[in-house]
């Protein structure tokens, strides 16, 4: 595991606005703070970066979500190089290990169960509630 390490962006789902709710807006919404964030630590503008997503099933669904995480990245990266891939997680490495620490970072903030935490946290970065201050529940 050498160089892995991971930010994640938590969002208590019921304190969206409706009007986020339809997944094209909803991801690429709220992945665009985790990259920015995550963007800000790689200041050298000629190095490309990389997005590497898990694959998303629906092509209508998938050409939607593609040009809005595309029109986040470029707004945040302005010129700078970058590729953004989808592979089915089954088959990527990083991408498995991605969803564990996802996994882990939503039992502890849902159940507040930390075991599996516990395993992985020296991976962890960052994992914040987005929304901790919002106090308008939509459901």
């Amino acid at each position: 595991m050498g160089g892995f390490k991971f930010d994640a962006v938590v969002v208590e789902k019921r304190k969206v606005n409706p009007v986020l709710y339809n997944e094209v807006r909803f991801y690429p919404q709220f992945a665009n703070y985790l990259l920015k964030y995550v963007f800000a630590r790689y200041s050298d503008m000629k190095e490309r970066i990389v997005v590497i997503t898990d694959s998303i099933p629906v092509k209508k669904k998938k050409q939607a979500v593609e040009k809005a995480f595309k029109t986040f990245i470029r707004g945040n990266l302005g010129r700078r190089p970058f590729t953004l891939l989808h592979h089915p997680a089954a088959s990527h490495a990083c991408l498995q290990a991605a969803d564990y620490c996802a996994w882990a970072v939503y039992r502890k903030w849902k159940d507040g169960e930390l075991r599996p935490y516990e395993e992985i946290k020296q991976l962890v970065r960052s994992d914040f509630d987005i929304l901790r201050h919002g106090e308008e529940y939509f459901y």
